[in-house]
């Protein structure tokens, strides 16, 4: 693509297409791979570094894959309706940061999540930090850049107690490390610190920036949790998970432009993922990355979604259709949990009224895209309308065929609860179409209210620490450089070799 970057725009659009293309053709090698992890790399030698980075496709995985394939495929295809959206180098660097995303949804243990999701967010801040046009915008994409950092952070402390070369960690404080790196990650707490606004990077690699980072954090939680963990932390992620959905839905749901409101239908799907993975999931059922899924596919048509036929306003009919749990759809999965956790106890079924309110949420909101007001084309030739249909069509296709993929035994349970969700979803699509939706409006109204306070507190917060970090660095530098710093330098490098030395021993 780099060396064709001087040729015709249809060349590079052609290039990108079919690399693509691939890369989706690329996931039916599943079921020609062995089950055992990929040793990508180990450190030498073994006795200092007992640490390997691993990678592994199992059917959660390629569920994830195919959807991220999908994603990258429908923002090339659509691509010529946006003339000047995207360039040669766009496109790789789109291409790079998916590649990115493609080995952190396989990485097998936290040493490789924790350096995956550290390259992916170093740069996509390094290519999104030239197009910033004011302070506020430099300012928005540092803090967004340092709660990724924390988030890697977070992953490497939940890593380090259990032997960073092993692939599972403790079901105590360990899980509970790791569950915070993931609500940090997919923008629960702080309270969706989303990109600041970027002309021209929004859609195209924008649409990447904003959804993959919380699809990797909802494959790790999928992944990487213990099946039990304390019940601590399972109420965190259910009602951290709930408040997410219910802030999201209702602000998707009172939404007077949905387009301007797409990024809250990111934090409802990320909502319902944490709330699957604190419900629990059976055997079978693969609830957390059906949701990762829904992110992608369901995000990604809304993040290109603009109508310029009318047939194109049928589309949201479909994705609304297609998005209330029905079977073999990708949020089926969340439905059968949401039965199957009917029964089991409490906070179990709080998180299944949470999961069934949220997906009719966001089936309602999804159904609003017909009423989005068409717009006029930006090119004339017919061959890129064609193309952009296509692409508006292809996720719509991915909700089937992943939902095919991820689906267990049907059961009656599932089947019920998904008709439940048919008929809320109906039912709160005629009301707000009737024009009562004035109890909704002020809950949007409220929250909003309530996210900016929660937002001046945290900047607050972010200051606080900025201050007092920056005098414990300047304190810690006027010790560093008196007649005692060669001495203090001795001691910290007795320090790390004693640790190092102790850590290579074994019992």
């Amino acid at each position: 693509m780099w060396l064709t970057r001087s040729r015709a725009t249809r060349s590079h659009w052609a290039l990108s297409a079919a690399i693509g293309l691939a890369l989706l053709s690329a996931n039916g090698l599943y079921w020609l791979l062995p089950t055992t992890p990929l040793e990508v790399s180990t450190w030498e030698p073994a006795e200092l570094f007992q640490a390997r980075l691993l990678l592994r496709l199992d059917l959660s995985a390629l569920a994830l894959t195919a959807s991220i394939s999908l994603l990258l495929l429908t923002i090339y295809v659509t691509g010529p309706a946006r003339p000047g959206s995207a360039s040669p180098i766009t496109r790789l660097l789109g291409a790079g940061y998916t590649g990115l995303a493609l080995a952190a949804v396989m990485a097998d243990n936290l040493l490789s999540v924790a350096l995956i999701w550290g390259l992916a967010d170093v740069c996509a801040f390094l290519f999104l930090l030239p197009a910033a046009e004011d302070e506020a915008t430099v300012t928005g994409l540092t803090r967004r850049f340092t709660v990724q950092v924390i988030s890697v952070l977070l992953v490497l402390a939940a890593a380090m107690p259990a032997r960073v070369y092993e692939q599972s960690i403790g079901t105590g404080w360990q899980s509970a490390l790791l569950a915070a790196a993931v609500l940090v990650r997919v923008g629960l707490w702080p309270l969706h610190v989303g990109l600041p606004p970027l002309p021209g990077v929004r859609r195209g690699l924008g649409s990447l920036v904003r959804l993959l980072p919380a699809a990797m954090g909802l494959a790790a939680l999928d992944r990487h949790l213990p099946a039990e963990v304390p019940l601590l932390v399972r109420l965190a992620l259910i009602a951290l998970g709930g408040l997410s959905i219910a802030f999201g839905a209702i602000r998707w749901l009172a939404a007077e432009d949905r387009l301007q409101e797409r990024p809250f239908l990111v934090l409802l799907f990320a909502g319902l993922g944490v709330t699957a993975a604190g419900v629990g999931q059976p055997s079978g059922v693969h609830a957390v990355a059906a949701a990762g899924c829904g992110l992608l596919l369901a995000g990604g048509l809304s993040s290109i979604y603009v109508p310029h036929e009318a047939w194109h306003r049928a589309l949201g009919w479909a994705a609304a259709i297609l998005l209330a749990g029905l079977p073999w759809t990708v949020n089926h999965g969340l439905v059968s949990l949401a039965a199957w956790a009917v029964t089991a106890d409490l906070p179990a079924q709080l998180g299944s009224l949470g999961l069934l309110l949220g997906l009719a949420a966001a089936a309602i909101g999804m159904a609003g895209l017909a009423d989005v007001r068409l717009a006029g084309w930006e090119s004339g030739e017919g061959f890129v309308r064609g193309a952009y249909g296509l692409g508006l069509v292809l996720p719509l296709v991915g909700i089937v065929l992943v939902g095919i993929l991820l689906t267990g035994s049907l059961t009656r349970a599932g089947l019920l609860a998904a008709a439940g969700i048919v008929t809320v979803s109906i039912t709160g699509f005629l009301i707000l179409r009737r024009g009562d939706a004035r109890l909704v409006q002020a809950a949007a109204a409220t929250t909003g209210r309530s996210a900016a306070r929660l937002q001046h507190s945290a900047r607050q917060l972010w200051r606080w620490v900025g201050r007092n970090v920056g005098r414990g660095v300047r304190q810690l530098a006027a010790l560093l450089e008196g007649r005692s710093g060669m001495l203090w330098v001795y001691v910290a490098l007795l320090a790390i070799g004693l640790a190092l030395a102790g850590g290579s021993q074994t019992p």
